[in-house]
């Protein structure tokens, strides 16, 4: 990690992940061409599918 002259750690910034962009296709997939979309997506599918098997093992 990289430090200023006193010695304190730099913070890097996250402008580039926060930009927007405008979507080459207008298909229903093309929201996930966006790389931060994409990895939220994929992690709320993750979150949602073991909340359900979760549920059913436990008998709720």
């Amino acid at each position: 990690m990289d430090r200023d002259d006193r010695g304190r750690n730099k913070v890097k910034s996250l402008a580039g992940a926060f930009t927007t962009r405008t979507l080459t296709s207008s298909s229903a997939w093309a929201p996930l061409q966006i790389p931060l979309y994409r990895a939220f997506w994929f992690a709320s599918l993750a979150s949602n599918l073991g909340t359900w098997i979760h549920e059913v093992g436990a008998g709720c």
